[in-house]
């Protein structure tokens, strides 16, 4: 607060409102001191002033019941001072209660604009302008604050009630489209050139930076957009969130237009299915409904699809819930936290998956004889899966017969690779036994029909 003779604006107030009152006094009880002549009059109630050095006359200061008003001949009774008219405070200022009346003004520090009606939403509340004096808000604007920052060239505005820039340079919360109340509540939180133009839409900070949807968020970056229905781009360059509930995380010229879509990150992505990702990479595109892209020039553009593509190859999706993976290689899989697991070796076409020894436990022989007899009654028919296309052929044995012929697996539902290979070896060696006893079996008739054949011919010789 700027201080007068050392008084505060306050203190000095009431020195003032003192001294005027005995004055008064002094001038209607007729004692005056010295031999000049008094001349004027005054209304009840109005401090006087000295007109010339002879002369009292009315002030605009009226004090009645315990008020004094400037400017005003009938000061509100709630109040202790009633100024009608513009109050300039050179120094800092202090309100403490309700501001009425139509606005408080501290040049280049503070404007309150009070008691202001929108006239689309028909809401009353106040304006709060701080920063630069070329701050502005809307004619009929109500319930908008301007926090600071600003300056004539980047001037902070707000065009919509219920609005909020807190600070920067050139930011703008509302779409300026000639009506109050069509970009209701939006924000900006600071940053340079920021515009947040949809109803409740949000930009935090950053440059030049856009939220026109309703409900739309931009976290921060530059010159990003976020366009559609509580459409979010938490950063990065360039990227835009046009579909509606879409989100785009950061990068570079990504964009997210899908309903439910995401952009993860990398550089010119584009998720443009209903509930598509792209994870991230470069040049990547998910087109189809609730598919998935990742790596490079991955292309999933069908319903339900998967494609993770590498840099140096071209990948499409190969059809409706396809899962396709193209990189150089190996791919790992592990599922244990002692490396077991398989693997697809670099251009080897076949899974490699774990059998070494010392990732197993309770190792014990089998009869391979009774593993063979198994399998020779074990029902093996062909068949097709009743998801696969029409035509499909598969020879085996069902699940529930090979669980119940050697019970091996998880359950009764699933065969594993590893127990129908092991299955198939230990029968193959179990026949294997039993073809060398044929064998045996065979030379040992084979001699013996020699040993035949030797005494028959020195029977016919004798003869």
């Amino acid at each position: 607060m700027k201080r007068v003779l050392g008084l505060s604006f306050v203190g000095f107030m009431f020195l003032l409102t003192g001294l005027v009152s005995q004055a008064q006094q002094t001038a209607t009880s007729g004692q005056f001191v010295g031999t000049a002549t008094i001349t004027g009059g005054g209304k009840t109630n109005y401090i006087p002033i000295w007109t010339s050095p002879s002369t009292l006359g009315n002030s605009v200061i009226l004090q009645k019941s315990g008020t004094v008003g400037i400017g005003t001949t009938n000061p509100l009774a709630n109040f202790t001072l009633d100024v009608n008219g513009s109050v300039h405070v050179g120094g800092g200022v202090g309100v403490q209660g309700t501001i009425f009346g139509n606005a408080l003004v501290v040049f280049d520090a503070l404007n309150v604009q009070g008691n202001i009606t929108d006239p689309c939403i028909g809401l009353t509340s106040a304006n709060l302008i701080e920063g630069s004096n070329a701050n502005s808000v809307t004619a009929g604007v109500t319930g908008a604050t301007i926090g600071g920052g600003g300056d004539p060239k980047d001037v902070n505005r707000v065009t919509d009630s219920f609005g909020t820039v807190s600070g920067g340079l050139g930011n703008v919360a509302g779409n300026n489209s000639g009506t109050t109340c069509d970009a209701y509540s939006a924000t900006v939180g600071g940053g340079i050139h920021n515009t947040a133009s949809g109803p409740v839409s949000t930009v935090a900070g950053g440059d030049s930076n856009t939220a026109s949807g309703p409900d739309s968020t931009v976290a921060g970056g530059d010159s990003n957009t976020a366009s559609g229905f509580i459409s979010t781009v938490a950063g990065g360059v360039f990227n835009i969130a046009s579909g509606d509930s879409s989100t785009v995380a950061g990068g570079q010229h990504n964009t997210a237009s899908g309903r439910f879509s995401t952009v993860a990150g990398g550089i010119v992505n584009t998720a443009s299915g209903d509930g598509s990702t792209v994870a991230g990479g470069r040049g990547n595109t998910a087109s189809g409904n609730n598919s998935f892209a990742a790596g490079q020039s991955a292309n999933a553009k069908d319903d339900g699809s998967f494609v993770w593509c590498q840099a140096g190859n071209t990948c499409t999706s190969l059809g409706t819930n396809s899962f396709q993976v193209a990189i150089k290689g190996p791919i790992y899989f592990f599922d244990g936290p002692n490396g077991s697991g398989c693997n697809l070796s670099a251009g080897g076409g076949s899974w490699n998956c774990s059998s070494d020894r010392s990732l197993k436990g309770d190792i014990t022989p089998i009869d391979s004889r009774s593993v063979l007899e198994r399998v020779a009654q074990l029902p093996i028919t062909q068949w097709k899966m009743k998801a696969e296309r029409s035509g499909a052929k598969h020879i085996g044995p069902m699940a529930q017969d090979f669980y119940a012929a050697f019970g091996l697996g998880d359950d009764d539902r699933y065969i594993a690779l590893g127990d129908g290979q092991g299955v198939a070896l230990a029968a193959i060696q179990a026949l294997y036994k039993v073809v060398q006893e044929k064998d045996q079996q065979i030379q040992q008739l084979q001699q013996r029909l020699e040993r035949l054949e030797q005494v028959a011919q020195k029977y016919s010789a004798l003869n």
